[in-house]
């Protein structure tokens, strides 16, 4: 039987071995012992891997790039953003955190949502949703859900204090850009929505004074929803 040139003796050996091998590996059904077993030939595990928390470490969209919340603008109030390139009536300043320590830029942009009976609603939702966890569900960050586990991390008051005297463009940038341990929500929160907890706020503002909170006026014909 004439040999063939190609295959050398001892090859179809190796290549059960590496079949066995693999079978090894294989065979197990469950998802750990295969891991385990790739773990010990790769030496690492698809089980530790880096991973990202809900909210951890929020980033700014990229300079230049298109941002869907903050990048562009809806063109009104309850309409969706369709990433439009403008639309805004409003000049929005630009501005970072570091800027946030004077407010100087911040306090010259002009509430332009007015604190009906949409707004609020709205706010107050966005608010529970996306600020109650640390300044707490009444602007006092005594009773934040997250204070138990993060004591060292308190927020700061909304309902009294120094945010009382602060404009409501402040407030708009602080929920922008973020500043100290708070970080940005401009990716997260769009533009009305700012402007809707920042009428809520003022709600809770006046409620911890012990005043009734400001009537609502009717639903405007254009409610701020979503955006």
């Amino acid at each position: 039987m004439p040999c063939d040139p190609k295959v050398r003796p001892g090859t179809a050996w190796r290549s059960a071995g590496r079949a066995a091998l693999l079978l090894a590996l294989v065979v197990p059904a469950a998802c750990e012992p295969m891991d385990t077993a790739i773990q010990q030939v790769f030496g690492r595990s698809m089980r530790s891997q880096v991973s990202f928390d809900p909210y951890e470490n929020p980033l700014m969209p990229a300079e230049g790039s298109v941002s869907f919340a903050s990048g562009n603008y809806p063109r009104g109030a309850g309409q969706v953003n369709l990433g439009e390139a403008s639309g805004l009536v409003q000049d929005v300043p630009h501005f970072t955190s570091a800027d946030m320590a004077t407010g100087e830029i911040a306090n010259t942009i002009v509430n332009p949502v007015p604190a009906d009976a949409a707004s609020l609603a709205r706010g107050e939702e966005m608010f529970t949703r996306m600020c109650g966890v640390c300044h707490g569900p009444a602007g006092d960050p005594s009773q934040a859900p997250i204070l138990p586990k993060l004591p060292a991390m308190v927020a700061f008051p909304l309902a009294n204090g120094l945010a009382v005297t602060r404009s409501d463009g402040y407030i708009y940038g602080m929920i922008a850009v973020g500043r100290g341990i708070m970080p940005p929500y401009g990716h997260q929160i769009s533009y009305y929505d700012r402007w809707n907890i920042v009428n809520y706020v003022r709600v809770l503002q006046q409620r911890a004074a012990g005043g009734a909170a400001a009537p609502a006026a009717a639903p405007s014909t254009t409610p701020a929803v979503g955006n």
